[in-house]
């Protein structure tokens, strides 16, 4: 049994790379369900009157404690009766909810967000928007679910016992602030966008465990996507994003089919597609359009062996997402302002 002096020693050598690993965002392999953590620009970018989106990431449920992300947002178009056609002013609240190591470590963000998009002529076809987004975010590390050497009662660790810790738990708290422009065209059977998005442009400390002031990196997103329609019910729609944070960078690419239809006097659509990470994994995807209400899910299947040991399948990442989008739309609004799936 570890000494008490080696223990420490090993649990702050653990936290100090712990927190270094974790100066990354929470991020969604769905990105395209989750507005408003892709690019501020979003909101109230999409056909309706208001939008209510949540979404829930579990990375490697097969480990012992993974990684949970959650998100629940709500944006709504603002000045309807007072702007042009094609402008959109919005506004939106999100929570993110993010949790590692079965709940030792836990990041609460809260933010609030508004849009401006803008036709660059009067058929609306080229659209500019900008976005701004202010954040609170609060994590906190809670000691009492780890467990130590003085809790071994010789078959197993009593979190009942003793951990004869000296330090309390302890949180951060800080402002930040993301912004981000997007351009769209909408033209006969298509509709495109290209994007960029800035996070943490004021860098706030984020560390809970150096004495050094950390500062969190500037993440940069640039994203694209387009639709292009084969006829009055199918059509396809492929999209990519590169994401940099740091020294860690991510791309995603992929594509998806949808087949709509008619089901009593409600139009349904079911999508299936497959996006790639980039020397990471695949994503296969389904979602299911009926009403308001979208829902989507996806496994991503690893390619690569950087995460687990080649000899034990067990240890093999594996990581489900599902989407829950409901848009309340009208009669009133044009369709097709941006890409679904």
């Amino acid at each position: 049994m570890l000494t008490r002096a080696i223990q420490w020693l090993l649990f702050l050598a653990f936290l100090g790379h712990w927190s270094g690993a974790l100066g990354q965002d929470p991020h969604f392999s769905q990105y395209f369900a989750s507005p408003l953590t892709l690019n501020p620009v979003n909101t109230g970018y999409f056909d309706g009157d208001y939008r209510i989106a949540a979404n829930f990431r579990q990375q490697w449920f097969n480990a012992r404690d993974a990684y949970n992300t959650s998100t629940v947002s709500y944006d709504v178009k603002l000045m309807k009766p007072h702007v042009s056609e094609f402008t959109r002013v919005g506004i939106g609240v999100m929570g993110m909810f993010d949790e590692s190591l079965g709940g030792v470590l836990r990041s609460t963000y809260v933010s609030v967000s508004g849009a401006y998009h803008k036709a660059l002529a009067f058929d609306g076809k080229h659209t500019v928007g900008v976005g701004f987004q202010v954040t609170f975010a609060n994590r906190t590390i809670d000691y009492s679910r780890l467990t130590f050497a003085s809790q071994f009662n010789g078959l197993g660790f009593d979190t009942a016992l003793p951990n004869n810790l000296t330090i309390a738990d302890k949180s951060i708290e800080h402002l930040d602030m993301n912004a981000g422009v997007l351009y769209a065209l909408h033209s006969k059977g298509l509709n495109a966008y290209v994007g960029a998005s800035l996070y943490h442009i004021s860098q706030p400390q984020e560390s809970l465990f150096n004495e050094v002031e950390t500062k969190l990196n500037h993440r940069y997103n640039l994203h694209s996507a387009a639709e292009f329609s084969l006829d009055d019910l199918n059509s396809i729609s492929v999209s990519g994003l590169y994401m940099k944070q740091g020294n860690v960078s991510e791309t995603l690419f992929g594509g998806v089919y949808k087949l709509q239809s008619t089901l009593g006097k409600n139009n349904a659509s079911l999508f299936v597609g497959v996006w790639h990470r980039l020397r990471d994994a695949l994503i296969p995807y389904i979602g299911v359009d009926y009403k308001d209400i979208h829902v989507g899910i996806n496994y991503e299947v690893a390619i690569t062996n950087a995460y687990y040991n080649k000899s034990s399948y067990a240890l093999k990442p594996q990581t489900v997402e599902v989407s829950v989008i409901f848009r309340k739309r009208s009669i009133t609004n044009p369709a097709g302002l941006c890409p679904r799936f």
